[in-house]
């Protein structure tokens, strides 16, 4: 029998020897210089990308279209160096900001138009430095106004404003939490339900019963894996899509019942990327996995070990 060593060595001597691609990048069209971009058209330097068109310089953002040098901005168009925005049209320099268009230089309005440099409102407009004016004194003013950065900076300490992130969640702990349902210890996510320990799932496909993972979308009973998208019951996986009951694997694109594997697509029974038959593959993987967790080395770390 292969030792525990000789298993881990081999699994990185495969990965090493593979093809690596040069960019994670699914059904994009003209996205230049850009990484793990999805579902997106004329997007130029832009990471973590999802259902996007016409962006430049984008990072973590979903379902935006003509925006510019945004991070966390979902559903939003026509948006300029925006931060943590939502559902957003035609807001420049905001943050914190959702439901709302023609902002600028806001921070935590929510519901608002036509505001500049305004801080912590709902459902307002026409307000410049959180004060009220008419529609035609406000039109006259933004014509030549400046932004006071003295007093925006003042306004910002005088206003409360919420501790978290929360929208449309129950019972979750963690900041920036969106349409979610008993999520603990969870950031930047949005559609969960049961999952701890989840860091950046914002490409708008649901994710359930998932822990400890990284930058993964529509992913269910999934632990302790990094850039997956659609799969079932994997562990350890880094870079994959559409698998189920992989684990310890690298680059798998469509697989079943992988394990060690590195850069496959569409298959099955598969350990270090050589087929099996069911069952000699199931009492393997039994033994490989009991080994290789009385070593400390059935995690993700090794798997991370293995591409260095």
């Amino acid at each position: 029998m292969t030792s525990i060593m000789d298993f881990i060595k081999e699994f990185s001597e495969l990965v090493k020897k593979s093809p690596h691609m040069n960019v994670n990048a699914n059904n994009v069209e003209n996205c230049p210089y850009g990484d793990y971009i999805y579902n997106c058209k004329n997007c130029y330097l832009c990471f973590e990308l999802g259902g996007s068109q016409n962006g430049f310089y984008l990072q973590n953002c979903m379902k935006t279209k003509d925006c510019v040098d945004c991070s966390f901005a979902r559903w939003s168009e026509l948006c300029y160096e925006c931060l943590n925005i939502e559902r957003c049209y035609d807001c420049n320099w905001c943050i914190d900001c959702g439901d709302s268009h023609h902002l600028t230089r806001c921070f935590d309005c929510n519901a608002c138009n036509d505001c500049f440099g305004c801080v912590g409102l709902k459902h307002k407009k026409f307000m410049i430095y959180n004060e009220q004016f008419s529609e035609e004194e406000y039109k006259d003013q933004i014509k030549s106004i400046k932004f006071d950065r003295e007093k925006f900076k003042g306004l910002t300490l005088k206003t409360p404003r919420q501790n978290l992130h929360h929208s449309k969640s129950e019972d979750c702990v963690g900041d920036y939490i969106y349409n979610s349902k008993n999520c603990i210890n969870c950031f930047d996510i949005n559609n969960m339900e049961n999952c701890i320990y989840y860091n950046a799932g914002n490409f708008n496909s649901p994710d359930k019963d998932c822990c400890d993972m990284q930058d993964a979308s529509g992913c269910e009973l999934c632990f302790d894996s990094f850039s997956l998208g659609y799969c079932y019951n994997c562990d350890f996986l880094i870079e994959s899509d559409r698998c189920t009951n992989c684990a310890f694997g690298f680059g798998l694109d469509s697989c079943k019942d992988c394990f060690g594997c590195a850069y496959l697509k569409n298959k099955q029974y598969y350990i270090l990327n050589k087929p099996h038959p069911k069952e000699e593959y199931e009492k393997r993987i039994k033994e490989i996995k009991a080994e290789l967790i009385k070593n400390n080395q059935y995690c993700l770390a090794a798997v991370a070990e293995a591409l260095r």
